[in-house]
């Protein structure tokens, strides 16, 4: 397919195609997706050479795969090749991928070839070539060395150091744990000649060779599987300078299981049949195993304890197992007993084609005992009773003299509650009424009635038991009269049954009621000869009264004459409704202020004759006493709170509170405030000119629209006033200002201040007489101190 029709593009932006040993190369691919939906896209690279291969392991992605392309959408990729230091300076070919397998099923992957050259690093330039190594044996991916459970591995390895100084090379596998392997370094004599020691490293000459032995020992319960450790040879000259190589393992698998049981035998019933059994994982796979035991008779059961084993290599777990025998009659009669081998059966859990092998089964051996003698001699007794037995039978039956009939007895033909003849339905009694529980019966054969028995029972108790005796006929206290239909009479033509209808039995109280009628016949008078039970019967208990609702018809109320939009005016009105009312003597209604004091004598009313006089046209009763604004003797500003009690006839009394409800007094109003008859209600400030030859004097009246308990005060004197009125006050001569306030509370706490402000001003001067010569000389003589505010004469009106 043209990769001009393929919704994936590649877009090669790199512009550096070479990078030195241990260092990064950046690559910078641009991923397009031409399409028009969105994709999830993979990137990844291949080597299409074999020298090559190592490059996958160098690379790295910044975008984590698969990511997500928008449709017309491009995203840069770049990818990061870490160069290792022991790399070969060569040119490396791969190629890029790019697909979208889920999005575009029906598109191959787009390949981009690239390549890329490793360079020497600066670091060869300046120490030569990299020491060369090899190691024995050659193993590879797909031929690894095989190794058995608990086998070791030599790996030597062959150096030479290429370099023109002298070097020590150390050999480390840091992907295993130190107890896997062991490294072994040739005994050096370069120090000391003459002396051989052990050392560290291999210490190498330049242009010489030697070797270096790991010795591989995986512990004996590894897990079986391919491993890959890694060789890193290092250089002391240059800690940077490593060079790597991996050995490829493969550990075979060993299944091999250990099965103990203990003990091999055992004699049942004399001894327990129990059998432990020890498994032990003695290789190097995970063995997940299901246990089983059965016997080539299948004569027994067997429950294994637990039945599903989970075994690590190595490990070892217990088990139980429990015999019981399936055909307990198979067990010998007489003999040595039998013996029942037994195999115990292991199966891998998981049933795949590769599984473990599973060994040989263990065997165990059941010695079923023969029964004890005594129980075959109670075998040969049985046997013998069963034929007596069979023989007696057949006896009674071929000679056996027919038993005479039965004696005819009376019989309840049928016994229920009585029926309303109107409707049909069972009569219903209601507690309280003193009503009587009546039934209905019927018994066959009244000539051989001895005595009828009654039982009252209630809650499942006998409760009371009434006993009627036929003397040949019925008895007086239940014979039907002429006229009645209740009551005893025979009413076949033969006389030969008694029908009873609507018979009283007990007063009607509250619970379950059942009664049972026995029979008794004048050939046994002591055992009833029949008796029937009637289906319960329920009688409710008495309901008693309740306050259902009791509250005001409003939370608050606005005394006064005129009341504002919105509020209601006193007195306060009540509601309330109450259950049971059949059952309450007397309702009371009291109320109660804010201080605690009753307002008014307690309002009683008798429920008797049904509602009471004062409450027609407030009140309606049926099943319940509903009373809507009922009117109450509160009027006055306040907070009431008002109490209704119960009275009722068989419980005790009931009592309900309404919340606060509060009167409001009427807030006050000033109709006029003046001085010397002109209104100075809108102007608090008034002016006055002193007079110069007498004391100033002014008359203050005001008109206050108020509750009959609202309080009016004139300050700073004479303090309490009416609410209507005036006073003459005579004012300081000195000029100044003098208040004169007017506080006025109403009931309900609220105040209302009018303050006027009475600022005086001296009269102007009189003109200055012409100037005298004086004759005599004039003592001087002393100016009047000022006159102070002289308190009001009240001025009655």
């Amino acid at each position: 397919m043209p990769l001009a029709t393929h919704p994936l593009f590649i877009e090669d932006r790199a512009a550096n195609h070479e990078a030195k040993r241990g260092s990064a190369l950046k690559r910078s691919i641009v991923v397009k997706n031409l399409g028009d939906r969105p994709a999830e896209v993979d990137l990844w690279i291949v080597a299409t050479e074999q020298k090559a291969e190592p490059i996958l392991r160098w690379c790295s992605f910044s975008e984590r795969n698969p990511f997500r392309l928008e449709a017309r959408e491009s995203r840069e990729v770049m990818l990061t090749f870490d160069i290792p230091q022991q790399a070969t300076p060569d040119l490396y070919h791969y190629e890029v991928l790019v697909d979208a397998q889920a999005q575009y099923p029906d598109k191959p992957p787009i390949r981009r070839p690239q390549q890329f050259r490793v360079l020497p690093s600066t670091h060869d330039a300046e120490w030569g070539t990299d020491p060369l190594f090899s190691v024995q044996p050659v193993t590879q991916a797909a031929n690894p060395y095989r190794l058995q459970a608990g086998e070791a591995l030599d790996v030597t390895v062959h150096i030479k150091n290429c370099s023109k100084r002298v070097d020590r090379f150390y050999l480390t596998c840091p992907e295993l744990p130190q107890s896997w392997f062991t490294v072994r370094y040739p005994e050096s004599s370069l120090d000391n000649p003459g002396l051989v020691s052990e050392t560290d490293g291999l210490e190498l000459n330049p242009d010489s060779s030697g070797s270096i032995v790991l010795r591989l020992h995986p512990p004996q319960f590894t897990t079986a599987g391919h491993y890959f450790p890694t060789l890193r040879l290092t250089s002391s000259n240059d800690d940077t300078l490593q060079r790597l190589d991996v050995v490829y393992l493969q550990i075979l698998t060993s299944d091999r299981l250990d099965v103990q049981l203990q003990p091999s035998l055992r004699r049942i019933p004399s001894e327990s049949g129990l059998f432990d059994v020890q498994i032990s994982n003695q290789g190097n796979v995970v063995r997940k195993l299901i246990v089983d035991a059965i016997d080539p008779e299948h004569q027994f059961r067997y429950r294994i304890e637990p039945f599903v084993l989970h075994l690590e290599p190595g490990h070892s777990e217990p088990l139980v197992i429990h015999t019981m025998p399936r055909k307990w009659w198979a067990r010998p009669w007489w003999g040595k007993g039998r013996e029942i081998p037994f195999d115990l059966h292991l199966k891998e859990v998981s049933g795949a084609m590769d599984a473990p092998k599973i060994p040989s089964t263990a065997q165990g051996v059941i010695l079923w005992q023969a029964r004890p003698w005594w129980m075959l001699v109670l075998l040969v007794l049985a046997g013998l009773g069963a034929v007596g037995a069979i023989a007696l039978m057949v006896w009674l039956t071929l000679f056996k003299r027919p038993a005479p009939a039965p004696v005819p007895q009376p019989q309840i033909v049928a016994i229920n509650p009585t029926v309303n003849s109107t409707t049909g339905e069972p009569l219903t009694y209601r507690a309280g009424k003193d009503e009587t529980m009546r039934l209905d019966w019927t018994i066959n054969r009244l000539n051989d009635i001895d005595r009828i028995t009654i039982i009252h029972l209630e809650q499942g108790t006998e409760v009371s038991r009434k006993n009627y005796t036929f003397a040949g006929s019925i008895p007086k206290e239940l014979q039907r009269r002429a006229g009645q239909q209740d009551l005893c009479a025979a009413v076949q033509e033969d006389t030969t049954q008694l029908s009873c209808r609507a018979m009283p039995i007990a007063q009607a109280t509250p619970g379950t009621h059942t009664f049972r009628l026995q029979v008794f016949s004048r050939s046994d008078r002591t055992q009833p000869v029949d008796e029937r039970t009637t289906d319960s019967l329920t009688i409710a208990a008495l309901s008693h009264p309740a306050i259902v609702q009791f509250s005001p018809t409003a939370a608050t109320y606005q005394s006064g004459s005129e009341v504002g939009e919105g509020a209601i005016a006193p007195p306060i009105r009540l509601n309330w409704e109450i259950s049971s009312p059949e059952q309450i003597q007397e309702v009371q209604v009291m109320g109660i202020t804010e201080h605690g004091t009753i307002t008014d004598a307690m309002q009683r009313y008798s429920l008797a004759d049904g509602v009471p006089p004062e409450l027609q046209g407030f009140c309606s009763m049926t099943t319940r006493l509903v009373c809507r604004n009922v009117p109450t003797s509160a009027t006055r500003p306040g907070t009431y709170t008002f109490q209704l009690t119960l009275i009722a006839k068989q419980s005790e009394q009931t009592i309900k509170q309404t919340p606060p409800i509060r009167i409001q007094a009427t807030p006050p109003k000033v109709q006029s405030l003046q001085i010397n008859g002109e209104d100075v209600g809108q102007n608090p400030t008034h002016r006055i000119e002193l007079s110069a030859d007498k004391p100033t004097t002014i008359t203050f009246s005001w008109q206050i629209e108020s509750d009959p308990d609202t309080q009016v005060e004139l300050l700073p004197a004479p303090g309490s006033v009416p609410a209507t009125g005036s006073l003459e006050y005579t004012l300081n001569d000195q000029p100044g200002q003098q208040p004169l306030t007017l506080r006025i509370t109403n009931p309900s706490g609220e105040q209302m201040t009018r303050t006027i402000l009475i600022e005086t001003v001296a009269p102007p001067p009189e003109p200055a007489p012409p100037p005298t010569e004086p004759t005599n000389p004039v003592s001087p003589v002393p100016s009047p101190s000022p006159k102070q505010l002289i308190l009001p004469i009240p001025v009655q009106n």
